[in-house]
């Protein structure tokens, strides 16, 4: 192999690695750190069993291992027998000689000699000191301790570990350096004369006891290895290595290169010999020390001192190497590792390569601790590389291929940088190295396979060893030294290489350990590897876990990978948030689980043997390269099993996918699960910056403790993750897959959604950037939508074709980009548009090809016809080249193109089909272009058609680099990576996951009975339910428990398995510790329980046709199971049982079950019971919400019982008793949420009281009854009514059920609680008596009676306790109600005896018990107040029983109880009581006579005769009595009286009108002494009132000759209609016009009548009163005088209807009036008494004054003129009646003449005199003759006094 100085050549055919600890299979095997090797330990390299291993085997594999105890074998203590001389280092029992001083074996030092040192030797070189003969290592042993016989340790790496050796003295290093030098000098040939010469001269300066100078000691030794001897080769390079452990060259850093002309002595500054330049002295040693050995010799010797001499130059640390002197130490280490024939220095090179791999990074990391080198993230400057890398994504066409003058220029910069350097360099050789191909089917113990591995391994393991170097901001300069980067920016591109370059290969081991790269990617530089990760995973491991052509082991693996994905949830959420809810990127979770949901659901038939061999190995690893191990060891191990890696699996290979795919599912939840539950503290994500995948990285260590970032457990800057914003992006990220499903079904409806929706605008150019960015845009759709003709696909195909760019590229190859953006459609004009858009872009990009556009038209329709005659199989004759050229020929404007072209063109179609590179990945993924075998060999058709597939999924994603590399995005989601820290992404991420991980736990819990698979559905599903509950995802949750319940299999006995009895515990627990989070979820829980406490039952022996089940809630309101039950009080057994037990009917139906025995054990076992009570023990720790939840769902599946049961003697109560249950544990609540509790609860006691099972009814009574005593025992604060809502559903209870036993038992109920907690009672009294006016009301002897009992107990020895509860008033309400119930009057009349009982407490309590003091009397409440609670309410009852009484007794007695009250004691009452008790209890009484003249509202004659007999007179009498008694506090209320008076005489019926009008003139005479003027005139007021409604207006309303009618509206008021406005000509109007013209007929004529009469009645009515001289007395004038006018009214009234002849006639004969009618005694009667009054106000000179006294002359003496006339003009034959009804107003007049004063009398006489005198012409009776005599006796004194 030849030297370079180049770092990149020099590592151009090795390989190496290093251990690592595993990352291999699900459960890697622990491994113990490595650690530092103290005094008497000696760190050994070897495998663990090294029973039967050689010397040389031991040493060669390379595994180190040390004693870990402090005795040895022989119990002697291990740090004395370290310290014994005669000891001797051990690996794996071989001796290792250590070098030690003998300080008699050399002179004493000079002066001048080199100080002694105390180096330390590697490991490694120990191992190889071993190795050497005690006769070539001229050193002795040194004293170690024994090795016992304890199993050796594999660990990760050897580090720097060494043992300790003793020190070269002065003397002993001169000696040894004399002897070898003499040595060499005996071996060499003496032709040499340089190299003797130089030897002569060490020689005599160390015979002299002195050190030459470095750089001759090692110019010397270079010499020696260039000789052939290899005797003297080992020796110069024992001895160089020896120089360097112990720092012997002193600080001879430069020496002149190999070959040059040195001088020994010291230069001639006269020399005309320009010095060559000079060069590192390591790097020269490692030169001479590669140039000195070739791997070919197959030297062992040579081997190991070459070996040990590369680890010394290389390793030590005063001239460290660096660059490509370093990769060419590697190098030659690589090369005896991977050609030598000793299989020890195979052991001993891989160590080395090991160690000094260790060593390079351990330096970047010291210099790091040392030094603050490293420049921060916050002030590195971006450099063009990571603004590359960035904006790019990535690049693999530039991955490899980046030239070396750009990468890092060797040997240049600080001493920290060239460190940085050398791990850079070491990396990239590493990688490169990894990617180099190997032949399919290659032995795995091949070179090439070993080579590729262990440069892979070594990947790996310095990934996983120093993942903190590559997470920290290391800078590294470029070459020019003006820029720099990060260390992980420098490499990334090369271990995406790495990747996509053999990720899919098919060799097992490559693809393990790809894999195990790619999960520490993942794991700890996602950040980093932000777009490149969603590549490999879409474009290579997922295409790999669906082809069919995949080999198991790769499935399994890479489901093991995907396995640590889900169980680490941060993973998890930060590939939720940068990639699910990115545009730009895939979905990845969805996919994720999508493809762990699919293999759950797979289908896969497994036999037992099957399954338990899967089970049997389902903890191991099923790695067959263990990185755990050291390079060596791990490649010989893959070696060995290379014939069983391809084995056949002893279970079905969908079977291991599927349960493994459901433990993913599961580690999913449970990763979101413990997210949710730890979330991140705050503190630690104050200073979170935005960054960039450029700059900044994540270390949080993992919630699960994950290996998702390690180092500092603080989080570098990252970009904020605001859920809102992820929930928003999310949001829009679904609307565009919606968009783009819509365009792949219907693109022009899908493009108006996607514009829309904001994703583009309508303009063609921005739709065309749109199509051409956007991914998953179905091709051949596209096609056919940019094909369209018309104008708007058209600019949108041009804009589209614009945006590519076909530049200096071949004309096949145009099209072949051109043709891959989207399907041709078929149809040829479409095609030919695309032809001729796409030939003027070629032509643009293109113009020197073709004479003009038309060629490349008339070309590119030409190819596209040979691609489908080539490759179409519908095609038989295919087309030949000629033919080709012939079709093609003059096309380029009349020319011929060169034939050349024309033939390469038709080549490349041929050999290379243009076809859609989506369609053809997705159809080989599919297996649908697998290759088959041919010829007479059997092939391996899968493997070839995989092999096939490798090479397309990596030549695929290298092109999807290349190309992402060349497109530059603008959008800053590309280049910021999110870092997870809040809880509340768990919410978005399972709304958005559920259905697909419900959709795989589902199915395979009732596919498979095992344990596991069992306790894994079950696990998930519980976490699911309780991530669902933590952030209220109703539907989720509601769906996650619907499949537990349904895994419970409560409803099918027979099919009922272990498994669904755990479902069963599962979800008790559940409900148990997720009770908050249930909510409407309750329900189907507690319906689960309500069909295992059946189940249990049968389980028990009870027959299950006797059960009912809440399934069938529907189907209830059957019969009775029992036809007949036995009925007795509710305190008997009867309604609870029956003659047969149910432990009897245990006992006869026991054998009569379908459940298996196994799972009745189950089912009857104790816990089950337990955990279902500790459910509903555990709802007192429910929040105020969740236990309303809790409440309704209990409450309807307690319904569901009820009802499922019917009519059964034993119906299912366990959830009722439950409910019982739950009240007392949560009895303490507090009122608030106690008040919302009973709410539902009373609601629900409600109907189960009203039941028509009477067994379910005394149950719940019961149940009530016993709450009730526990409630009462809480004590109840003033003005609270808590007692009261709980006691209302007795009320209910009573009210509606009408079962007497039920009633019955209501009130035996309440009799219990009354004797038991009385004086615990408060607003509970209310609810008590609402159920007591309940039974009061009873028709029945029994309740009515218990009901008095109950009352008359509560009455004795509770009424102050109810009294001062404020419940007084609904005592006296039960009273009421018993004195009304007409079935029972003599328990009425008892009932009013205890009114008036109360009337005098009352009165005792408020009139006569008097304060004692001042705080008494402040606790006393207003008047207002103690009259409205105390007084109202007995007259408020009393007043019910006189309106609604029906015995005569109680009515009277009420009424005389009412009235007495009122007068004994309203001298205490207020006014404004007054007002109150007039207005709603005195006035009310007469509310029957407000419609006037209405007569039908009695219903009959003998209620109304018993009405005016009794309750109406006596009112009426107690009403004027009580008036003027209290005056002064009634008198304000005079209007009311009044009105009650009027609305009595305006009724059609006599008695009640006279009555009424009797009253009102006795309340007027008993009280018009005190009347006030006010009062007066109300009093005016009111008969003018009378006289109006008196007044038969109808009888001139009803004239026919009318065209109008009246008719009533519904809110009272008469409406007028004309008839001549309506279309009598409809005989519907005209039906409808004389239906209402009868109606108001006969109102009339009823109206007429009673009017007149009543007229009649007021008439004489204020005759009476003017005639009573007290009354004239105190009556003012003018209200004397309104009075008279009314009567003048009333006088023309009827005298205008007399003097209508006409109209009476027409009234007669139009049937209103049965006879001709007249107003012939009210105008007489009118018009006498107005006359009289009139006349007597005339002679009142004391009341009238004389101006009206003129007045009242002036109006009166015409009127009487005007009556007399009339009188003297009656015919005596044929008015009679006439002239007796007007005689005696003759008589008033002629009387009140005599009494006019003289001049009056002489005034007004003459015509009176006249008129006087034509009475003689009559007929005179003796009253007019008396009253004649005096008018002429009164006119001849006058005028004969005159005389």
């Amino acid at each position: 192999m030849e030297t370079t100085d180049s770092p990149d050549s020099a590592m151009e055919d090795i390989s190496l690695g290093s251990p690592s600890r595993s990352d291999s299979g699900v459960d890697p095997v622990h491994i113990d750190h490595p650690r530092k090797l103290t005094s008497g330990e000696i760190a050994v390299e070897g495998s663990t069993d090294t029973k039967n291993n050689t010397k040389e085997e031991s040493i060669a594999n390379g595994v180190i291992a040390h004693t870990l105890k402090d005795k040895d074998a022989n119990g002697n203590d291990a740090t004395a027998a370290a310290d014994d001389p005669t000891n001797k280092a051990q690996i794996n029992g071989t001796s290792l000689p250590v070098p030690v001083s003998d300080s008699n074996s050399v002179p004493e030092p000079k002066a001048n000699v080199l100080p002694a040192l105390t180096p330390t030797t590697s490991v490694v070189e120990s191992a190889i000191e071993s190795k050497l003969s005690p006769s070539d290592s001229h050193l002795q042993e040194s004293p170690s301790s024994q090795e016992t016989d304890v199993p050796s340790i594999s660990v990760t790496a050897p580090a720097l570990t060494s043992v300790p050796v003793p020190s070269f003295t002065p003397n002993s290093t001169s000696v040894y350096i004399l002897t070898t030098f003499g040595n060499i000098a005996k071996l060499v040939n003496k032709k040499n004369v340089t190299l003797h010469s130089s030897l002569k001269k060490a020689l005599e300066k160390l015979k002299t006891g002195q050190l030459p100078e470095g750089a001759a000691m090692f110019e010397t030794l270079r010499l020696t290895l260039k000789v052939g001897n290899v005797d003297a080769k080992i020796l110069a390079l024992d001895c160089l290595s020896k120089l360097f452990s112990f720092s012997l060259f002193g600080d001879t850093v430069d020496v002149p290169p190999a070959g040059a002309i040195t001088l020994t002595s010291p230069e001639d500054p006269n020399s005309i010999v320009t010095p060559p330049p000079r060069v590192r002295l390591v790097d020269a040693a490692i030169q001479s020390i590669t140039d000195s050995f070739q791997v070919e010799t197959f030297d062992a010797k040579m081997e190991l001192q070459v070996i040990r001499a590369l680890m010394s130059a290389v390793l030590n640390e005063k001239i460290p190497a660096h660059g490509s002197s370093l990769l060419t130490a590697v190098r030659q280490l690589y090369n005896i590792f991977l050609l030598s024939l000793s299989t020890s220095n195979q052991g001993i090179a891989q160590a080395s390569l090991t160690q000094v791999i260790a060593s390079v990074y351990d330096r970047v990391r010291t210099s790091r601790a040392d030094r603050s080198a490293i420049v921060s993230a916050e002030n590195l400057p971006a450099t063009d590389i990571s603004e590359k890398e960035e904006s790019a994504k990535l690049t693999l066409d530039t991955l490899a291929t980046v030239p070396d003058d750009e990468r890092v220029a060797d040997g240049e910069g600080s001493e920290d940088e060239l460190f940085v350097k050398d791990a850079f360099l070491l990396f990239r050789t590493l990688c490169k190295l990894s990617v180099k191909d190997i032949v399919d089917g290659e032995d795995m113990r091949s070179q090439a396979v070993r080579s590729k591995l262990l440069a892979l391994h070594v990947v790996h393991s310095i990934l996983k060893e120093h993942i903190d170097l590559f997470l920290a901001d290391i800078e590294l300069v470029s070459a020019s030294g003006r820029d720099s980067t990060r260390f992980i920016d420098s490499i990334k591109q090369y271990l995406c290489l790495v990747l996509s370059k053999n990720a899919a290969l098919a060799v097992s081991p490559v693809y393990e350990i790809c894999l195990e790269i790619f999960w520490l990617l993942v794991s700890n530089l996602r950040s980093e590897f932000k777009n490149a990760i969603p590549v490999f995973l879409d474009e290579i491991y997922f295409p790999v876990a669906e082809t069919k052509t995949s080999s198991p082991h790769q499935k399994r693996y890479l489901l093991s990978v995907m396995q640590r994905i889900c169980y680490d949830p941060r993973v998890l959420i930060e590939f939720y948030l940068n990639y699910d809810c990115d545009t730009s990127m895939p979905n990845i979770c969805e996919r994720l689980i999508d493809y762990l949901t699919r293999l759950s659901l797979t289908r896969v038939e497994a036999t037992l043997s099957q399954k338990q061999a899967y089970w049997d190995t389902a903890d191991r690893s099923i790695a067959f390269y263990n990185l755990s191990q050291v390079p060596s060891q791990a490649i010989a191990s893959v070696g060995s099993k290379h014939a069983h890696i391809d084995a056949p699996l002893p279970f079905p290979t969908d079977f291991s996918l599927k349960m493994v795919s459901i433990k993913c599912i599961v580690g999913v939840l449970q990763s979101l699960h413990s997210w949710a539950q730890k979330g991140i503290s705050v503190d630690a994500l104050k200073d979170r910056k935005r960054a960039s995948t450029v700059g900044s990285h994540s270390v949080t260590p993992s919630l699960l403790e994950s290996t998702s970032f390690i180092g500092d457990p603080l989080m570098a800057a990252m970009e904020k993750d605001d859920p809102s914003q992820f929930a928003s992006l999310k949001q829009r990220k679904t609307m565009l897959l919606e968009g783009i499903k819509l365009f792949n079904y219907k693109p022009k409806r899908g493009l108006d959604k996607l514009i829309s929706d904001g994703f583009t605008t309508d303009a063609p150019e921005e739709i065309a950037k749109f199509i051409l960015a956007t991914d998953g845009l179905d091709k051949a759709q596209l096609g056919e939508f940019l094909g369209e003709g018309d104008e708007e696909h058209i600019a949108i195909m041009h804009a589209f074709v614009n945006q590519m760019d076909f530049n200096q590229l071949r004309f096949v190859d145009a099209m072949r980009v051109f043709l891959q953006s989207f399907r041709l459609p078929g149809e040829s004009q479409k095609i030919d548009r695309f032809m001729l858009k796409f030939a003027e872009r070629y032509v643009l990009g293109n113009p020197t090809i073709f004479a003009n556009a038309d060629t490349a038209y008339i070309l590119a329709y030409s190819v596209v016809m040979l691609n489908t005659d080539q490759h179409s199989a519908q095609v038989k004759n295919r087309m030949t080249p000629e033919e080709f050229i012939k079709n093609n020929r003059g096309i380029d404007d009349g020319k011929d193109l060169p034939r050349e072209f024309l033939e390469e063109v038709y080549t490349e179609i041929q050999n290379n089909e243009i076809k859609l590179h989506s369609e053809q990945h997705a159809a080989m993924i599919a297996g649908s272009t697998a290759p088959t075998a041919q010829g007479f060999f059997a092939r391996d058709t899968s493997r070839e058609a995989y092999m096939q597939i490798s090479k397309e999924l990596s030549s695929k994603t290298t092109e999807l680099f290349r190309t992402l590399g060349r497109q530059r995005t603008k959008e800053p989601s590309r280049s910021v990576f999110y870092a997870a820290s809040h809880v509340s992404h768990v919410k978005s991420i399972f709304d958005t996951l559920w259905m697909s991980l419900l959709a795989g736990l589902t199915p395979p819990f009732k596919e498979y009975d095992d344990e596991d698979t069992t306790r894994r559905c079950l696990e998930g599903i519980k976490l699911a339910i309780k991530i669902a509950g933590m952030f209220e995802l109703d539907y989720a949750r509601t769906s996650f428990i619907g499949a537990l319940v349904q895994f419970a299999n409560l409803s099918n006995i027979e099919e009922m398995q272990p498994k669904n009895v755990e479902a069963i515990y599962v979800l008790l627990d559940i409900a148990a510790t997720e009770g908050d989070q249930l909510k409407t979820s309750w329900e189907l829980v507690l319906r689960s329980i309500s069909q295992l406490e059946r189940l249990q039952l049968i389980a028990r022996g009870v027959d299950s046709d006797s059960i009912p089940d809440v399934s069938m809630a529907k189907l209830a309101n059957r019969e009775s199971i029992d036809s007949t039950r036995t009925q007795s009080s509710f305190f008997g057994s009867s309604f609870f049982g029956s003659s047969s037990t149910q432990s009897q009917q245990a006992s006869q139906k026991h054998f009569n079950q379908n459940m298996s025995a196994q799972v009745m054990n189950l089912l009857a076992a104790t816990q089950l019971g337990v955990d279902v009570d500790r459910i509903f023990e555990q709802s007192s720790y429910l929040s105020g919400s969740g236990i309303i939840e809790f409440v309704k769902a209990l409450t309807a599946v307690s319904s569901e019982e009820v009802e499922s049961s019917g009519n059964s003697s034993h119906p299912r109560m366990f959830s009722l008793q439950k409910m019982v249950d739950v009240c007392y544990y949560n009895m303490d609540r507090i009122r608030l949420e106690w008040t919302g509790l009973w709410a539902i609860m009373g609601d629900k006691f409600n109907k189960f009281g009203c039941h028509s099972n009477p067994v379910i009814v005394f149950f719940a009574l019961d149940s009530l009854r016993q709450l009730s005593m526990r409630f009462m025992e809480i004590e109840e604060l003033a003005h609270f009514k808590f007692q009261k809502e709980f006691l209302k559903p007795f009320e209910h209870i009573m009210i509606n059920n009408p079962s007497v036993e039920i009633q019955e038992m209501v009130l035996e109920c309440l009799g219990n609680m009354i004797l038991a907690k009385s004086d615990k009672i408060r607003s509970g009294w209310k609810a008590m008596l609402v159920v007591l006016t309940t039974g009061a009301n009873s028709s029945h002897a029994k309740i009515v009676f218990k009901t008095d009992k109950i009352l008359t107990r509560i009455y004795d020895q509770s009424f102050d306790c109810i009294y001062d509860q404020g419940a007084f008033s609904d005592m006296i309400g039960v009273y009421v109600t018993l004195a009304m119930n007409r079935g029972f009057p003599k328990v009425g009349l008892h009932a009013l005896n205890v009114l008036k009982k109360m009337i005098i407490q009352v009165a005792d309590k408020k009139f006569e018990d008097e304060p004692t003091d001042e705080e008494e009397v402040s606790m006393l409440i207003t008047e207002t107040d103690s009259e409205n609670k105390l007084w109202f309410p007995i007259l408020s009852g009393l007043h019910e029983v006189i309106m609604k009484g029906v015995d005569l007794e109680i009515r009277s007695r009420a009424l005389n109880y009412m009235f007495d009250a009122l007068v004994d004691y309203g001298k205490h009452f207020e006014p404004s009581f007054w007002d109150s008790v007039c207005r709603q209890l005195l006035f009310p009484l007469f509310g029957v006579l407000s419609k006037h003249w209405d007569i039908n509202q009695f219903g009959s004659d003998d209620e109304l005769s018993v009405w005016l007999s009794t309750t109406l007179i006596q009112a009426l009498r107690n009403m004027v009595a009580l008036f003027t008694h209290y005056f002064e506090a009634l008198s304000r209320m005079l209007d009311g009286f009044l009105e009650l008076l009027i609305s009595c005489v305006c009724q059609e019926n006599d008695t009640i009108a006279r009555i009424g009008r009797s009253c009102l003139q006795l309340l007027v005479v008993e009280n018009m002494s005190r009347f006030s003027p006010a009062h007066w005139n109300q009093i005016t007021e009111g008969y003018v009132r009378l006289f109006d409604l008196t007044t038969a207006k109808e009888l001139f309303k009803a004239d026919p000759l009318n065209s109008t009618y009246i008719t009533t509206g519904a809110d009272g008021v008469d409406i007028v209609h004309d008839i001549a406005n309506l279309n009598l000509d409809d005989d519907s109007v005209l039906l409808e016009v004389r239906t209402q013209i009868q109606l108001q007929k006969a109102k009339d004529k009823s109206a007429i009548v009673v009017k007149c009469v009543l007229q009649l009645l007021m008439i004489e009515s204020l005759s009476e009163l003017l005639l009573n001289d007290e009354f004239y007395g105190v009556i003012p004038f003018l209200c004397m005088v309104q009075l008279t006018g009314l009567l003048e009214t009333s006088f023309r009234f009827a005298r205008d209807f007399n003097d209508d002849y006409n109209l009476r006639v027409r009234l007669f004969n139009s049937g209103v009036i049965d006879r001709l009618p007249n107003l012939l005694k009210q105008e007489s009667s009118s018009a006498a008494v107005f006359i009289g009054i009139q006349f007597r106000l005339y002679c009142d000179t004391a009341k009238v004054e004389p101006v009206h006294r003129k007045q009242l002359i002036d109006a009166l003496v015409p009127m009487c003129n005007d009556l007399i006339d009339r009188f003297v003009t009656f015919d005596e034959q044929s008015q009679l009646k006439n002239i007796v009804t007007w005689r005696p107003v003759v008589v008033e007049i002629l009387q009140g003449y005599y009494e006019l004063e003289e001049e009056d009398f002489v005034e007004f006489c003459p015509v009176i005199h006249d008129l006087a005198l034509r009475i003689f012409d009559r007929n005179i009776q003796a009253d007019l003759r008396l009253a004649m005599k005096g008018f002429f006796s009164r006119v001849g004194d006058l005028y004969l006094d005159r005389k």
